[in-house]
């Protein structure tokens, strides 16, 4: 289920990292009693009463092909990021899938101005290279033989506030050095930065984090799509899509960084991570109802459209507006409307008795 704050066209391709109108995306994930968001607002529902994760084999077809990864097919592509101001002396640690083609010293990651954070990749040789300002002078790791041509890896390049610098390859460690911690960026402000500057080759689920990370940190999400609200989590960006021109941040900065170039997107054939969105084949069955935020009326059209369900028969939504701290606001409650495959195979005689039933239940 999808809630946007402004009209859709027939013909628009899936809007769900869409920042500017998705308010609300309910892919059928649980997490305990809570209905996670996967939208960009990260508004995630309670579920009041029972309910559970359901298989549903007909809903395939909303089932993604691939979890995707975007593509550089030519040097001049790169993500532009916009200006950092998260304090990083307490370390960074910066993580990917990668799976680059022969290229000569990419520049996978970097944190611009004059106190710099840059992973580097040597193809020809498999060396990955980190240079950073550090508080006595710039730092410079080089670790040899560990990027591999045309596969996709994980890597993970850690610095903590002590200087320990931690290369971890595969959920396994394959570097430890100790260098100077990070500098302080100066005005608090790392003017922006770069993703994959003749970068060749796709990336995906790149974060940033603020502080340096241990192998057991490492191993609980190389594998998994990060929520974007994980404690120290500082950037996420999925890049299993470009959503109106952006590469989403699903952290909680919402950095969204520009594409430059010819940046296309596929569908990540061989990466070994879960799609995104609408992972598993389920719907979310509740004996209760799922509660919302409070909009703001203002955000919705002032005109009532009316739309059809055809054979799932007509969903009513209800607002009710009242005056809350001097503005009027809207409750939203969404109902569900399910019909199974058995129900419909019922003859008409079994299902008038049940409507029957059902009335003098009521009565």
């Amino acid at each position: 289920m999808r809630l946007l704050a402004r009209v859709r066209s027939a013909g628009e391709r899936a809007p769900s990292a869409d920042p500017q109108g998705l308010l609300a995306h309910y892919a059928g994930q649980l997490d305990g009693d809570g209905v996670r968001d996967a939208g960009p607002l990260q508004r995630h529902g309670q579920l009041v009463g029972l309910g559970q994760a359901v298989e549903v084999a007909e809903l395939d077809v909303l089932r993604s092909v691939g979890p995707g990864a975007v593509v550089w097919d030519e040097k001049p592509d790169l993500l532009e990021l916009p200006p950092v101001t998260t304090d990083f002396t307490g370390g960074i640690a910066v993580e990917a899938w990668i799976r680059p083609r022969t290229a000569v010293e990419p520049l996978l990651f970097a944190l611009g101005g004059p106190d710099f954070f840059n992973v580097r990749l040597r193809s020809g040789d498999g060396t990955l290279i980190v240079e950073f300002a550090a508080k006595t002078g710039a730092a410079v790791i080089k670790v040899p033989g560990v990027v591999r041509a045309d596969e996709w890896q994980h890597l993970c390049v850690s610095v903590d506030g002590g200087g320990m610098c931690r290369v971890f390859v595969d959920g396994r460690a394959v570097h430890e050095q100790q260098v100077a911690p990070p500098a302080v960026a100066r005005d608090g402000v790392r003017t922006g930065g770069t993703i994959g500057k003749e970068f060749l080759g796709e990336l995906a689920e790149l974060r940033v984090w603020q502080g340096g990370r241990s192998l057991e940190d490492v191993r609980a999400l190389w594998l998994r799509r990060a929520r974007g609200d994980e404690p120290s989590l500082v950037c996420c960006y999925h890049l299993d899509s470009l959503a109106e021109g952006w590469a989403i941040d699903a952290g909680p900065r919402r950095q969204h960084a520009r594409p430059m170039g010819r940046l296309t997107w596929g569908d990540g054939d061989g990466l070994p991570l879960r799609a995104l969105h609408d992972t598993r084949r389920v719907h979310v069955r509740a004996a209760g109802k799922l509660l919302l935020d409070e909009l703001p009326v203002s955000l919705f059209p002032t005109t009532t459209i009316e739309v059809g369900l055809g054979a799932w028969g007509t969903s009513v939504s209800r607002c009710r507006r009242r005056r809350s701290t001097g503005r009027s606001r809207a409750r939203w409650s969404a109902a569900r409307c399910t019909r199974s495959r058995s129900s419909r195979a019922r003859p008409a005689a079994a299902s008038s008795r049940a409507r029957s039933r059902s009335a003098s239940t009521r009565r």
